[in-house]
């Protein structure tokens, strides 16, 4: 806040989503005001990010692997083939 050429730093102070007001922790006392004072609030905004996120989310990781035929039939193929050395031991 700016009264008179005096910056007045305040604590953080928060918002709600679509609320139209600010609302700050901590008082501020101004004294001796002329009877026309004019007060100038500037608001700056940040927004923090999450503190944990997930593995595949960091490294745009995705679990939707798509297998071409060809690696299909291969696999079919290994499975199959494990079927008939399993059961012919």
């Amino acid at each position: 806040m700016y009264y008179l050429g005096e910056v007045f730093a305040t604590q953080a102070a928060t918002a709600e989503p679509g609320d139209s007001c600010i609302r700050f922790t901590s008082m501020l006392k101004l004294d001796n005001l002329h009877s026309d004072f004019k007060i100038l609030v500037e608001v700056y905004t940040f927004q923090t990010q999450p503190k944990y996120l997930p593995h595949e989310k960091k490294y745009h990781i995705s679990h939707n692997v798509k297998v071409s035929l060809k690696a299909r039939s291969f696999l079919a193929f290994l499975f199959i083939k494990y079927i008939i050395n399993t059961r012919t031991v």
